[in-house]
């Protein structure tokens, strides 16, 4: 403030007066502020007005003069008269200096728009797009400070203080205080612990600046009904992770407990990638088991998934290795996920089949005729996206 008050804006026999005044005003008003203090007007924009900016200044000044002309005349309660000016000066010295993005409203077109607003406003016509007459603290009414009481004193002093709001005190360590009352002889701040009597603290109105709004919520303690459902041996959650955890087991098991093929059966291709057999297989002879870790299944997703009392889990391989990556980096060769899908059916000769391991249901790749040795594996891309047709025919020929 003190580069505005000690800022010599003579422009030949003009001091201008209202110029200075709206600066004023503006820096007193803005939303844009650090430390305490209005970063809004800087030495660089009141050289700016004394430099490029000096006939529009003028033209402001002359503004600011005939407005104040017409309050002076007009009929209108002092209260509308003195916001309509206040309004007009942060105005137009915002559009002149084209910071009105930091205002309390829209900016204008022109300096024409602000005059005609002021008019408006001097009608007693509040502006609707102006926040400022709905922004929390402001009632968009004067304060005559002569008359006020201590306590519409502080509370325009400290536009922080709102009654029910939450603060904390240096004093006070850790603790929370909700805003109860604000009297002519001081505030009442409390805070209430789950144990124990709340705590109740009179603060005096020339020490409020020493009260810090707080987000933090108070501490409460959780009624009994919620921590009843929420305890893990009755939490929905935990009892879907052991129902996945008891999934995630028998799979393992049913890849354990299957005929896993050998590294002379099987070849892994890449460039493009694909799974080849490498021997004669007789009918059915290959049963390719997936394996990895299981999550929760999205209905339409198309993942592999396992169905376990009654729920369905999805199964997300493990780390793939690949030539790209050196011998001893970590990762799997997994024959189920390695296989290709394709569209023509007359190369398809692996095909989905459900089967059950100790109540787990889980698909696995099977060759329902001979294989011969060095061809290539192919999925089918339609059994593939209709696996849950494959798996209800599955359970319906287990029926019969």
């Amino acid at each position: 403030m003190n580069h505005l008050a000690y800022y010599d804006f003579r422009m030949g026999n003009e001091k201008l007066p209202m110029c200075r005044f709206a600066l004023m005003v503006a820096m007193l008003t803005t939303k844009k502020h650090a430390d305490g203090l209005a970063r809004l007007i800087v030495k660089a924009d009141l050289d700016k007005m004394k430099g490029p900016l000096k006939e529009k200044c003028l033209s402001v000044e002359k503004l600011l003069l005939e407005g104040w002309q017409q309050c002076q005349t007009s009929t209108s309660p002092e209260p509308v008269k003195t916001t309509a000016f206040g309004h007009l000066a942060v105005r137009l010295v915002l559009h002149l200096l084209g910071k009105e993005k930091w205002g309390r409203e829209e900016g204008y077109e022109s300096f024409s728009a602000c005059v005609g607003q002021f008019a408006e406003d001097l009608k007693g016509k509040t502006h609707s797009s102006s926040p400022s007459a709905h922004e929390e603290g402001s009632s968009g009414v004067v304060t005559d400070l002569l008359t006020a009481k201590p306590k519409e004193k502080a509370l325009l002093a400290h536009p922080n203080i709102a009654v029910g709001d939450r603060y904390v005190h240096k004093d006070h360590g850790d603790k929370i205080f909700e805003l109860k009352n604000v009297e002519d002889d001081g505030a009442f701040f409390l805070h209430a612990p789950i144990f124990g009597m709340p705590v109740e603290v009179k603060a005096g109105l020339d020490a409020l600046n020493e009260w810090k709004k707080t987000k933090k919520e108070s501490q409460v303690l959780l009624e009994s009904n919620i921590v009843k459902k929420r305890l893990p041996h009755n939490a929905p959650v935990v009892a879907e992770e052991a129902l996945k955890a008891e999934a995630q087991h028998l799979l393992f098991q049913a890849y354990a407990h299957s005929s896993k093929p050998s590294e002379d059966q099987l070849g892994f291709a890449y460039n493009p990638h694909g799974l080849v057999c490498l021997k004669k297989v007789k009918k059915k002879g290959l049963q390719l088991y997936p394996i990895g870790l299981l999550g929760k299944f999205k209905e339409g997703s198309k993942a592999t998934y396992v169905v376990f009392k009654g729920s369905k889990f999805s199964i997300t391989p493990l780390k793939t290795w690949n030539p790209t990556l050196k011998s001893e980096d970590p990762g799997m060769l997994c024959p189920y996920f390695a296989i290709k899908s394709i569209d023509e059916s007359a190369k398809v000769n692996m095909h989905i089949t459900w089967v059950q391991y100790e109540g787990l249901r889980l698909p696995i790749l099977e060759n329902p005729d001979g294989l011969g040795e060095e061809i290539y594996l192919y999925r089918g891309q339609v059994e593939l996206e209709n696996k849950d047709k494959v798996e209800a025919q599955a359970k319906k020929k287990q029926k019969r």
